[in-house]
């Protein structure tokens, strides 16, 4: 037996020892260290990581596959990947791949020259009328304010990936009920980014939903792009005495930001493999059909780099060229779940406890430490008895050796102690290290925390488990805590030279690439009504001050100096659709429903409720910003940035709540932001396409067009509605379009059946 151990131990060092210099970030080694601990001990109980996106029980029948995302080298094309073993999946630019294959050809990518980084699929989790209003998207579906004409978003793209969407609920349909207004549906059903692809109403009518117990997607879709406005079901309302009336006879208020977009939707299990392939397979699919496009992801996490270098961040930089993306900051806003620091000669320690809200429950995180640059530190775990006020415990994780352990898990690679076992049951803290040598060069851990108190030993909770992270002089670390179930934080316990968390850098981290626009939230309302005739509000006061920033809105800021969120939306208390599945399998009470109504042309019932979270303030973005996509289709992610931040609303409530880092730019204005948009349409200049077609301005309401070479041009003004304005055949190779009688609006003009196309701006 002690020899097996020995060369078990030997071979597992260096098995790390190679993923030490690896391609990867930490948490990706942590999986792979795990799944070469279960090959070489299959009797031990070995740890598994919280992330772990394959079954460890099958280890031992047979060889796990699984889902990477991979930067290649240059030169590398992603026929190299293929002769490598591995299925392609989707790709972002002409150096990024979403990948299946087993897990020994994931591995060898180490040592394949083909690809400088890649990393496991990793979950993130859901971010969980009035709102219309607020953003004066109510104006500009109604034309009002001096508008040339209503916009709701016909000809865009409305996107999104999420869990728990209901594709068949009548916020989806067409205004008569009769077909889909979604175009293209993903069902990802595995973690590995694999997809069934539903293109037809008859095929998308039968698709129930990805997960029942969820109906988040139905949400935040509903938000997004939701369009029915019928009467005939049951709408509670708030009248303007604050009462609450249940009617029949008015139209359903409950509709989206874009309710005349068509929809490409996509849903499944929200691992990064399948939310990369997702995006992709949307943003192909708009670029095919010659349309402008906005995806909606609601999703996220709190550990990582934070600074876009990830390959889920690269991934969506790429994609985001092509198509506006828009992300959840988080609701982190008000936990204790970061820390940071920067040491000195005389002060190299950063120490912190970790204490669960939920002390009845095991507690799962990911906790997470980036230095600013290359400089290594060491991560020590330490029990703590709050009654003498001393660690009673302390070992340092090692690379060969960093996982402290209850005795129950006999790896050779397991650290144990007395203390730890009386403190914890069925517990462990795993940390690995990374240099991050392929990405940002930053030195990194991640630790998995799985926590549960002995309720014998440690029934009082009087020992309690902490980190002390140790640096070199002048280094920084940034240290982010993700709960995965039960809820931790940082705390001090009131003991000198340890720190309490704080809030201050809880932005999502998949909302930290460049490319993309990250999304806070401000309260929409103060109550919401129900069928059962109550008016609601949440426990928490700060929740129910209408306008106010919303307190759970995530924020921070990154190691390049970037501030997010970008700006804020409306996000609690958001009534939307929500799934027939979740709704009928008693997962929310019928006594909070806020609306419903029987389809009986499709013997069905559809629902809405209300819900809070960036989450449904990144939705109530994205659909605005289809709106102003139907006015100029060619703006740019840099351009959405620029409108949205410099018109968004800065009021009373944006000084005296949260903080100036936490309301990014203000509240949303999606009004001024069309506006401005509109201001900036036209044919400015001359254009030139590449048959030769000029098209040259001559006056305020006057184009010269000139086809150098035809016997004749069609010229064509066609309004946003579709409406054919001007129809003309000219003979000659020129022709001088006079607009003067003309209506103030945005029109498409067309020549020569469509050789040449552009939207202007008639004033």
């Amino acid at each position: 037996m002690k020899r097996y151990i020995t060369i078990a131990v030997s071979v597992l060092c260096a098995t790390l020892g190679a993923f030490a210099q690896s391609k990867t970030d930490a948490a990706t080694q942590q999986i792979l260290d795990a799944y070469r601990n279960k090959q070489l001990n299959p009797a031990s109980k070995v740890i598994i990581p919280v992330n772990a996106p394959f079954d460890f029980e099958s280890i031992s029948r047979a060889t796990p596959t699984t889902a990477a995302i991979v930067r290649l080298s240059d030169g590398a094309t992603f026929d190299d990947l293929r002769a490598a073993g591995l299925e392609v999946i989707s790709t972002a630019g002409d150096d990024m791949a979403v990948v299946v294959g087993d897990i020994e050809d994931i591995i060898a990518m180490n040592d394949n020259a083909d690809v400088q980084s890649f990393s496991l699929s990793a979950p993130a989790k859901p971010m969980l009328n009035e709102t219309r209003k607020l953003n004066g998207v109510t104006t500009i579906h109604n034309g009002e304010d001096h508008l040339d004409q209503p916009y709701k978003g016909k000809g865009v793209i409305c996107g999104i990936y999420d869990t728990g969407i209901d594709p068949n609920h009548v916020n989806f349909l067409t205004s008569d009920l009769s077909n889909t207004r979604i175009k293209t549906l993903f069902h990802f059903y595995s973690s590995k980014g694999m997809f069934n692809n539903y293109t037809d109403y008859d095929a998308i009518s039968r698709f129930s939903t990805d997960v029942t117990s969820s109906t988040h997607g139905t949400h935040t879709l509903g938000i997004m792009a939701g369009s029915f406005n019928r009467s005939g079901g049951r709408t509670a309302i708030r009248t303007s005495n604050g009462s609450v009336q249940v009617r029949s006879t008015i139209k359903n208020p409950y509709y989206g930001m874009a309710p005349e977009a068509d929809l490409a939707v996509a849903c499944g299990a929200l691992y990064d493999a399948n939310t990369c392939s997702a995006v992709s397979k949307i943003v192909d699919y708009a670029v095919k059909n010659g349309q402008p496009a906005v995806i909606n992801l609601s999703i996220g996490r709190t550990s990582g780099p934070h600074d876009g270098t990830s390959n889920f961040g690269q991934y969506m930089e790429r994609l985001g060229k092509k198509a506006i993306i828009c992300i959840s900051a988080g609701n982190d806003g008000d936990a204790p779940i970061s820390l940071s620091k920067q040491f000195s000669a005389s002060d190299k320690e950063l120490k912190t406890f970790f204490v669960n809200a939920n002390p009845d429950t095991r507690g799962t995180a990911v906790f997470s430490i980036w230095a600013d640059d290359n400089r290594e530190f060491t991560v020590k775990a330490v029990v703590y008895n709050k009654v003498t006020k001393k660690i009673v415990n302390q070992v340092t994780l090692t690379s060969t050796q960093g996982i402290l352990a209850t005795s129950n898990y006999t790896v050779p690679s397991c650290i144990h102690s007395n203390e730890f076992d009386e403190a914890y049951t069925d517990s462990y803290i795993n940390c690995t290290y990374s240099d991050n040598a392929s990405t940002n060069k930053r030195y990194s851990a991640s630790i998995d925390m799985v926590l549960g108190y002995n309720t014998t030993a440690n029934a009082d909770k009087h020992l309690v488990a902490g980190l002390i992270i140790e640096g070199k002089d002048g280094a920084k670390v940034q240290c982010s805590l993700n709960n995965v179930s039960g809820g931790f934080y940082m705390q001090s316990l009131g003991q000198d030279g340890w720190s309490d968390g704080n809030a201050d850098f809880t932005i999502n981290d998949l909302a930290c690439g460049k490319n993309v626009i990250a999304i806070g939230a401000y309260n929409n309302r103060s109550g919401f009504p129900t069928l059962s005739g109550n008016l609601y509000s949440y426990q928490d006061p700060a929740l129910n001050i209408a306008g106010a920033i919303a307190p759970y809105s995530s924020y921070g800021v990154l190691y390049d100096g970037r501030k997010l969120p970008h700006l804020c939306a409306p996000g609690t208390c958001v009534i939307s659709s929500y799934s027939k599945y979740y709704t009928e399998a008693g997962y929310v009470d019928n006594g909070t429903l806020s609306a419903d109504y029987n389809d009986t042309k499709h013997d069905r019932k559809s629902y809405w409720c209300q819900s809070t979270g960036t989450s449904m303030s990144s939705p109530a973005f994205a659909g605005s910003i289809a709106l102003w996509l139907q006015v100029n289709p060619k703006l740019t992610i840099d351009e959405v940035i620029e409108i949205a931040t410099m018109t968004a609303t800065k009021d009373e409530q944006t000084t005296t709540t949260g903080n100036a880092v936490q309301w990014g730019a203000g509240k949303f204005n999606a009004l001024a932001g069309l506006k401005e948009v509109m201001k900036r349409v036209g044919v400015n200049d001359i254009r030139i396409d590449e048959q030769g077609i000029l098209v040259t301005p001559a006056g305020a309401k006057a184009y010269e067009i000139s086809v150098p070479g035809a016997k004749s041009i069609n010229v064509r003004l066609v309004s946003m509605t579709g409406a054919i304005i001007r129809d003309i055949n000219a003979t000659g190779d020129t022709y001088a379009l006079d607009l003067t009688d003309t209506p103030a609006g945005v029109y498409v003009l067309s020549i020569n059946n469509g050789a040449y196309a552009e939207r202007i701006l008639v004033r």
